[in-house]
């Protein structure tokens, strides 16, 4: 894209439409992003600069179930059933420390299916819940007045699936 200029002696000549962002030069139809800003799009318009915005939703969830963009601008929340780490204070024989301990988290499908008994129609239906499938036994230690320590063993879960729920559940 090209204007019209006069140069010092009122001469006409041709300039090509540019555009500078963070001292650097853009052509007309360029389109680039800010490392600094990932939500931010620019382009190079005759009128200048043009920017545009991506607007995000913003769901509530842990960092860790944070899904990210392609441009690490929005997420979604990875909701499926999973163990989720927490650490958790403990106090055991007046000793102290701190446990990395999972918990299975997250959304299980809702099953239901038609049944037909002694002549009558009716939905049955079955609630599945995020439940261990998995874990192994791991090691920690406290620490315990006069700066000795204690050994202890905690359950972590390493996987966690979809069943149906039971009651005690």
């Amino acid at each position: 894209m090209t204007y019209n200029a006069t140069d010092c002696c009122d001469m006409k000549i041709c300039v090509e439409k540019t555009c500078e962002y963070n001292n650097r030069i853009y052509k007309v139809g360029d389109e680039w992003k800010d490392p600094s800003n990932t939500c931010s799009y620019y382009k190079c318009e005759k009128s200048g600069i043009t920017i545009k915005e991506k607007v995000c939703q913003v769901p509530d969830c842990d960092e860790k179930l944070r899904i990210w963009d392609e441009d690490h601008c929005c997420y979604t929340c990875n909701r499926t059933c999973q163990p989720v780490e927490t650490t958790q204070p403990v106090i055991r024989d007046n000793c102290n420390g701190n446990l990395t301990i999972t918990q299975c988290q997250g959304y299980c499908e809702f099953q239901s299916m038609m049944m037909y008994s002694a002549g009558v129609y009716e939905m049955d239906s079955k609630c599945k819940c995020c439940q261990e499938e998995d874990f192994e036994i791991r090691n920690a230690t406290l620490t315990c007045p006069g700066n000795t320590f204690k050994a202890v063993s905690y359950k972590y879960i390493t996987s966690c699936s979809c069943e149906i729920c039971t009651e005690d559940r």
